[in-house]
């Protein structure tokens, strides 16, 4: 939920609990859709906020895990579910983790 801290009603951001992220530029906020796993990197939404306002026109209810893109008129989708926005959808920074195992096991003197 988001809770304006001068008043007003609070709106739902997610069905479910989600961590958003405003970009640099305060012009967009992340939403994580898909939660990185060993299958895949996960998937988020860019939802862009417009002039004036401080919150994305959102879905009643919240946006749902694995929604598209097209539950938000001018979002896009990012191929990471866990991310730190730069100043634009384009722009971002994440961890790449991989995990290299000995496939055989050999006795060392």
């Amino acid at each position: 939920m988001a809770v304006p801290v001068d008043g007003g009603t609070p709106r739902v951001m997610c069905a479910n609990l989600c961590n958003p992220k405003w970009s640099s530029s305060g012009k967009f906020v992340v939403v994580p859709v898909e939660a990185p796993s060993r299958a895949g990197p996960g998937r988020s939404l860019a939802i862009p906020v417009g002039p004036g306002e401080v919150l994305p026109q959102l879905p009643t209810g919240g946006i749902e895990p694995l929604a598209s893109a097209s539950v938000i008129a001018g979002a896009q989708s990012i191929p990471r579910g866990e991310l730190v926005p730069g100043r634009d959808p384009a722009h971002y920074a994440y961890v790449n983790v991989t995990v290299h195992q000995n496939l055989f096991r050999i006795s060392l003197p």
